[in-house]
């Protein structure tokens, strides 16, 4: 039995919380019966699930790398008739989403998938995976405004966090400048605005790195399917998601078993000083460790407590105190 917001994240349907928004709607069926409940167990290989009007079917986790083209929307489908990613990947069965966006005039690596959980995963900023953009502007960009974007830039939204900026190259006679940008943010348009702020013109944009996926040997407008290895390093870089019950061993390392037979020790009582003279710190209150223990005093510390007698000889530095004779003494009136 799974979470019915589980199951539809799974088969395409929607991101987590784009489910979660389907069943709240009343979009989605189950059995025959409308449910609005977020939680609910489901059994995707029995019940009969139907959202909007269309049957879920178990589908197999798929991983996609695409390289997107310049002028492309990031959608699989559009109304309005639009070139969308989906026209490029008309020969996947499965039903897959993009993992964040890349607006209409950026290009480059673009995540295609039908698990939810993977997309949380490399999109929310708790996660903090590492996206890489090559930025070429006009002009000669001088260090001071790389400086400024790499340090963060203030923003309608705040202040961006810092960033890894690099030249990678300078054309003087084209008069252009080619940089790069590493984030670990998802803000809308984000390197545009970030330019805007700082006075540069974008003439291109291109994401070639997410995490440590790269281009290679990917061709603009096609796409490859990602390894084993590469889903499980990616998951590990992003971490576990906070909450979730099922927990890979992937990157959780395992809890150490406590041995509950033995006992935890008691820690042995202040002792007296043998030098023979008396401090407040040397009466130390005892404490215990073990809350089910015995609360009974320790032997031999009876007389710890007891007021010091007055035998005792006088320090080499002690004055007694002699009386005022300078002080005038008022008559006592009656």
């Amino acid at each position: 039995m799974e979470r019915l917001q589980k199951v539809l994240a799974k088969a395409g349907f929607a991101s987590r919380r784009g489910s979660e928004q389907l069943i709240l709607d009343g979009k989605v069926t189950i059995n025959g019966t409308v449910v609005r409940e977020l939680g609910t167990k489901v059994d995707p290989t029995k019940d009969e699930i139907i959202v909007e009007g269309k049957h879920i079917r178990t589908e197999k986790p798929l991983y996609l790398l695409f390289n997107k083209p310049k002028g492309v929307i990031t959608s699989i489908s559009d109304p309005g008739g639009r070139k969308v990613i989906g026209d490029y990947i008309k020969d996947v069965k499965e039903r897959v989403f993009p993992v964040g966006r890349l607006d209409y005039d950026t290009e480059g690596l673009l995540l295609l998938t039908n698990d939810g959980d993977f997309a949380f995963q490399m999109t929310h900023p708790s996660h903090q995976v590492s996206k890489t953009y090559h930025v070429t502007v006009e002009g000669v960009v001088h260090n001071e405004i790389l400086d400024k974007l790499a340090k963060g830039v203030k923003l309608e939204d705040g202040i961006t966090k810092p960033a890894e900026v690099e030249y990678v190259d300078v054309d003087p006679e084209r008069k252009r400048t080619i940089f790069s940008i590493t984030i670990k943010e998802g803000r809308n348009r984000q390197i545009r605005r970030m330019c805007e702020k700082v006075h540069l013109h974008i003439i291109l944009l291109r994401r070639v790195k997410f995490g440590f996926l790269t281009l290679e040997g990917i061709a603009r407008g096609t796409y490859r399917k990602m390894s084993e290895a590469e889903i499980r390093d990616m998951r590990k870089i992003a971490g576990p998601i906070p909450g979730k019950e099922e927990t890979s061993a992937d990157f959780v390392e395992p809890q150490q078993e406590i041995d509950r037979s033995k006992k935890t020790p008691f820690k042995k009582p202040y002792q007296k000083s043998t030098t023979g003279k008396s401090s407040r710190s040397e009466y130390k209150k005892t404490t215990y460790t073990n809350a089910k223990s015995d609360r009974s005093k320790p032997e031999n510390t009876k007389d710890e407590h007891a007021k010091p007698s007055n035998d005792r000889k006088p320090r080499k530095d002690h004055k007694p105190k002699m009386a005022d004779t300078n002080k005038k003494y008022k008559p006592r009136t009656r």
